[in-house]
This record gives C-alpha cells, sequence and structure tokens, in this order.
C-alpha cells in the first residue's frame, strides 16, 4: 500500500443473536460475526478488541453540547470466541435494543479509530 492510502480502522461485523441458554437471554452478551474470520484461531486475534454498535434514534438533543444527533453508539469488548465457526462473544455496556433494523456492528483496531469509525449509515 502506498503511502498516502487510506486504511481501515475497522471490520464490519453482524450481530447474529445473544447468549442465551434454554429459558434466558443476556442481551449484554452478543454474538457477532465478523467478516472475514472462519474458525476459532482467527477469532483469536480479536480477543480484547473494541466494539461499536450504532443504531438510528429520532433527533435528540446532547445535554453536554446541545447539538442533534440521530445516532448512538454502545460500546463493547470480544471476550471470547463461540464454537469454532470464528463467532465471537462481545460484552457491551449498556444492553442492545431490540432493532431488527439494528444488525451491524464495527470492530475497531486500534483506540484510534473509534473518532474514525464510518458511522455505519
Amino acid at each position: 500500500a502506498s503511502r498516502h492510502e487510506m486504511s481501515r480502522l475497522h471490520l464490519p461485523a453482524v450481530l447474529l443473536g445473544f447468549q442465551r441458554s434454554k429459558s434466558n437471554q443476556y442481551p449484554n452478551n452478543a454474538l457477532l460475526n465478523i467478516d472475514g474470520v472462519k474458525d476459532r484461531d482467527a477469532a483469536k486475534y480479536y480477543l480484547g478488541k473494541t466494539v461499536l454498535f450504532a443504531y438510528r434514534v429520532k433527533k435528540t438533543k446532547d445535554a453536554t453540547t446541545g447539538e442533534t444527533k440521530s445516532l448512538r453508539i454502545i460500546r463493547g469488548k470480544i471476550t471470547r470466541a463461540h464454537g469454532n465457526a470464528g463467532v465471537v462473544r462481545a460484552r457491551f455496556v449498556h444492553n442492545l435494543p431490540p432493532t431488527p433494523s439494528a444488525l451491524f456492528a464495527a470492530l475497531c483496531s486500534t483506540p484510534s479509530g473509534l473518532k474514525r469509525v464510518a458511522l455505519l449509515e
């Protein structure tokens, strides 16, 4: 890659569902399928990385800055692999919303990438 070429600091991931048992569901433990990860060994690389879950809301006013925002982000962290097919388990600070339209998360490779993530429009 050339020196001026932009590098992508995030990977798209698909929210598959939540960690669950027969009768309980744990909404702050999500199962994510990261693009390009096909097995458990490849998933181990992403352990401890930051995950951002972005979803749209009606425009609300930010209490601290006063500007209107229509996008909310929930931060999480990859905790462990789930199964042998490359799925990972991520623990989020807040429970994820149950909206079916919000199915994508962005996996950041560096902490500085948090500001540069494309906001999943």
